[in-house]
């Protein structure tokens, strides 16, 4: 596999070698001042052994003591939180529709009757007969609706719109798992991911929120 560098822009351009790019990496860092007054500067530089690859301890260390990581480390990273997200957007999606559907399985409760306030007879006094006739003018107040009722349809609607919002983030994971694939070294191939396909996402979704029966 020929190993590939995005740029800034986000274009794929093959280099020629895993040595070569960071070693061009490195002189296009100090001639921008990034190694400038680092807080290892002029301490000995402290090499980690690699056994993956060990022909780039040197290299990693270097980026690694400047707070830098090759491309497809910063990648991996990444998929790993959005793995861990979209896990979490799994559980939380199957715990809300549950409760959802536990609750439309429960009987409606009954509002009980609204009271209204019967205002006193009328006096005799010209004060208490301007105070009922205030009253008489003053508006109902309307008790509050009360909330509404999910339905079946409702909810099998709710758990559509996840699913395609899940199944969006998925495919843009995948795509990161893919030039994660393309930024790995040759030589470091056993650390490829398993892709997310959508197939697999949808059953990795539709195991942890079922379908709402009845819904359609």
């Amino acid at each position: 596999m020929c190993p590939v560098r995005y740029d800034d822009d986000r274009r794929r351009r093959p280099i020629s070698s895993w040595d070569n790019w960071v070693d061009r990496a490195i002189d296009e860092a100090k001639e921008r001042g990034e190694f400038d007054n680092l807080p290892t500067q002029g301490k000995p530089l402290r090499v980690e052994s690699n056994p993956f690859a060990p022909e780039l301890d040197l290299a990693h260390s270097i980026l690694k003591n400047a707070d830098m990581a090759p491309p497809w480390i910063e990648l991996n990273r990444a998929i790993e939180a959005e793995i861990a997200a979209l896990a979490t957007l799994r559980e939380r999606t199957g715990q809300r529709l549950a409760a959802l559907q536990a609750q439309l399985a429960q009987p409606p409760e009954r509002p009980e009757p609204a009271t209204e306030m019967v205002p006193a007879p009328s006096q005799t006094s010209q004060r208490s007969r301007w105070r009922q006739a205030w009253l008489f003018g003053r508006p109902t107040p309307r008790p509050a609706a009360a909330p509404q009722r999910p339905t079946l349809a409702s909810l099998a609607a709710e758990r559509e719109r996840a699913r395609t919002r899940y199944l969006e983030r998925a495919a843009a994971l995948d795509k990161k798992i893919r030039d994660y694939h393309d930024t790995l070294p040759s030589n470091l191939w056993h650390l490829q991911r398993i892709r997310l396909t959508p197939e697999r996402a949808a059953r990795e979704f539709d195991a942890a929120v079922p379908a709402v029966e009845g819904g359609r």
